[in-house]
């Protein structure tokens, strides 16, 4: 070499640990075996290194070597920075140097631009150096001179019009980066390294670069924003399938070289959605760069309600995590309890409702006055003693318009349905209010929440009941007419007709009126009734009441069975009707002094003469005729 040089200022160094990636270019320096670009290596700092040498190139008055460089990633094409100085040859340490020179910056650029060979970089290349692009060694040769002349401000040896170029291309490679060209952009993701040489050894440094991304990652993670979770999502929801998308926020436009791309500002750079487990990671972002992340496209079972974040990846933070959170979709069930045997509304009836996925969560409900279950708010607020009749026994429940809530405790929220996305599995339960009902249990409904805001309707859910009634019809239970004699100890036997819910145990209590008084027939002070408790084995069938009497200040009173059906306690029907005949015997009126035929303990006729009179029997005037009225009354949770 002839040319001097000036001792260059301290070096500076830095640590890199990051992994290299390969990006789309042109053709490479064509020195066999030179790298720009290492998967998973990169000099480090310190590192000895190779500088070789692998021809001589002629350009102006004096000579410059191709170099190379060998470090533990591969070979890579390097240039002398202080010409004037000893050519050197052998093992050196590398120290990587920073951006924060414009120096460093331009030196880096101009090798980039020389190494890559691509429509950006030929392009300057040509604006540069003009012709001399189409002879290889000169194209070197004025590059390693440029190089020179910004390191170290070295222009010895060079003439007139090459200098006149080299600082032309100065000015131009400032003004690209000060501009945020496309050749920065994309050089700025490599690292720029010189051969550390002892002071005074008259040895020149050598530089060049290696492929540094500089790049990070952002992971997003799909939440509950009601559970908080982002593990566990609701019910049968889902944090897979959602979209978000990545966004230049930097301000300026910048380059990618995982995707070889520029992206504008504000330019959407990448799209993707969460996987089964809720996230979703973009790589090979550039560090200190400003991003968006943007939630594009939810799926079915959450609504879009997260907000758009911002985030800079820095080398201190290269992996930046992200959580989203949606509102899950909620909606409310609703039906009516009726009973099939006259349609009428079932109060106070109890039903378990069940998620069929998730921590299959499962609350009660109670219908109100009119047969309704409503989980909706507007029925009964969610927040009002909230899931209250949980844990209560089914037996003593009655509705008091506590609020329905499926999921976070903490979350309970008037505005919103009661039940998260799933599908929910709705059983009757045996309590007080169905205990006449049949197959409690057996049947169930099932609905699936999945439109925000709606209350799926089920309509009408009914039950086979217990259909039941009481009929009776009272006799003389000597002959089985309708008339009991006077002044004698009687039996009156009353035929109970029923239909009832078999194999459940029930009592009849009945009492003998007297019509006329409508008061019950005393004897010896006490009243004459019964009492019996049984268990039918069939829906329908009869059972018989025997009541015992003297009727000897009864004579002409028409007596009237009463009848009342209970359960346990509970009053069920009445048989209670003065004017029903079939319930009604008649007591024979005394003797009378005309003669007239009277009714005798043992059927007998006393009288002397043939006069037939006819009296009244159970209010009916004429000739007695048994004509039996048997009356139902339909039960439904109802005193009679």
């Amino acid at each position: 070499m002839v040319r001097l040089s000036r001792t260059r200022l301290a070096k500076r160094s830095l640590i890199f640990a990051v992994f290299l990636i390969a990006i789309a270019a042109g053709a490479f320096a064509a020195a066999k075996n030179i790298k720009l670009f290492q998967v998973n290596a990169i000099t480090q700092k310190d590192e000895w290194v190779t500088v070789s040498y692998t021809k001589e190139i002629h350009y102006d008055n004096w000579v410059t070597n191709d170099f190379l460089v060998t470090t533990s990633p591969g070979k890579f094409r390097a240039f002398c920075a202080e010409p004037g100085k000893a050519t050197p040859s052998g093992q050196y340490q590398a120290v990587p140097l920073l951006d924060n020179d414009k120096e460093n910056q331009m030196v880096k650029l101009m090798i980039f631009i020389y190494t890559i060979k691509n429509n950006t970089t030929n392009t300057l290349l040509s604006d540069f150096f003009g012709g001399l692009t189409s002879d290889e060694d000169l194209l070197y040769a004025y590059t390693h001179a440029t190089i020179g002349y910004i390191y170290s401000n070295d222009t010895t040896g060079l003439t007139d019009a090459t200098l006149t170029t080299i600082r032309n291309v100065k000015d131009k490679l400032s003004n690209i980066i000060d501009a945020g060209g496309d050749a920065w952009l994309m050089a700025k993701d490599f690292q720029l390294f010189e051969t550390s040489i002892a002071p005074g050894s008259g040895v020149q440094a050598i530089v060049w670069i290696e492929g540094n991304p500089q790049s990070g990652s952002i992971k997003v993670q799909k939440c509950d924003d009601e559970s908080d979770s982002c593990t566990t999502p609701q019910g049968a929801a889902s944090f897979s399938g959602i979209n978000f998308a990545v966004y230049n926020a930097s301000g300026s436009r910048i380059y990618i070289p995982s995707k070889n791309q520029f992206y504008d500002n504000n330019a959407l750079i990448v799209s993707e959605p969460t996987n089964a487990s809720g996230n979703v990671t973009f790589s090979g972002l550039p560090l200190n760069v400003r991003y968006k992340v943007v939630e594009t496209s939810t799926n079915k079972s959450y609504l879009l309600t997260a907000t758009p974040q911002t985030t800079t990846i820095t080398v201190n933070d290269p992996t930046e995590d992200l959580n989203f959170s949606d509102d899950i979709i909620r909606g409310d069930l609703k039906f009516t309890k009726t009973s099939d045997v006259d349609g009428e509304p079932m109060a106070n009836v109890v039903f378990k409702v069940k998620s069929t996925s998730g921590a299959k969560e499962e609350h009660l409900v109670v219908t109100d006055e009119d047969g309704i279950v409503d989980t909706s708010a507007s029925h009964a607020l969610h927040s009002f003693h909230t899931n209250g009749y949980d844990g209560i026994e089914e037996d003593e429940i009655e509705y008091l318009a506590y609020g329905t809530w499926f999921g976070a405790a903490n979350a309970v929220d008037d505005d919103k349905g009661a039940l998260p996305y799933d599908t929910y599995e709705i059983t009757e339960l045996k309590c007080d209010a169905n205990k006449f009902c049949y197959d409690i249990g057996d049947t169930k409904k099932t609905v699936t929440i999945k439109t925000n805001g709606e209350v799926v309707d089920l309509g009408e859910w009914s039950n086979d009941c217990a259909e039941f009634s009481i009929a009776t019809t009272a006799t003389d239970n000597t002959d089985g007419d309708k008339i009991v004699a006077f002044n004698e100890d009687v039996e009156i036997k009353d035929v109970v007709d029923y239909c009832l819910k078999k194999d459940m145990e029930f009592t009849i209590k009945g009492v003998v009126m007297n019509k006329n008084t409508k008061e019950p027939v005393m004897v010896d002070g006490k009243r004459v009734e019964q009492v019996i408790t049984f268990t039918p084995e069939s829906t329908c069938g009869t059972t018989e009441m025997i009541y015992s009497l003297n009727t000897k200040d009864l004579g002409g009173t028409d007596l009237v069975i009463f009848e009342e059906l209970y359960y346990g306690d509970e009053l069920i029907l009445s048989h209670t009707d003065f004017d029903n005949a079939s319930q009604t015997v008649s007591v024979a009126p005394p003797p009378p002094d005309t003669g007239a035929i009277t009714k005798t303990t043992n059927g007998g006729i006393l009288s002397d003469n043939a006069t037939i009179i006819v009296f009244a029997i159970g209010g009916s005037l004429g000739l007695y005729a048994s004509a039996r009225v048997f009356s139902r009354k339909r039960f439904l949770n109802k005193k009679y």
